[in-house]
């Protein structure tokens, strides 16, 4: 993917996605924020995204949908889920959808960054 590659976040709530995009920032590492999942899927770019960050059952939206519809776009870009409830249920649906992680909501911002990396390759 490489350097130039944006971590596109999507969450409903304006104070979390810029949050998310500063940390992001402070990590050297690009992103462009979206509302809600459909407002992602209407300007996806599969040249731009490295990966995606993205509420899994949000107020505008079903992260899990989100996903569903990029795989059936052919897009296998890795998505990173964040649920305010991470029990053994939503791992299980995270997992079978493809997500690559489901973090909680808050997460922790050292291992969200390590794991953006990861999956960015930078």
């Amino acid at each position: 993917m490489g350097q130039g590659a944006k971590v596109y976040v999507v969450d409903a709530d304006c104070a979390v996605r810029e949050s998310i995009s500063a940390l992001l920032q402070t990590a050297g590492i690009a992103s462009r924020l979206f509302a809600s999942p459909q407002a992602l899927l209407d300007a996806f770019d599969a040249a731009d995204a490295g990966c995606v960050a993205a509420e899994m059952d949000g107020e505008t939206g079903s992260g899990l949908h989100m996903l569903g519809a990029l795989r059936g776009r052919g897009h296998g870009v890795p998505v990173i889920l964040f649920s305010r409830l991470c029990d053994a249920g939503a791992k299980r649906r995270a997992k079978k959808a493809g997500a690559a992680a489901l973090l909680a909501k808050p997460t922790d911002p050292v291992e969200f960054i390590q794991l953006v990396r990861r999956l960015l390759a930078v």
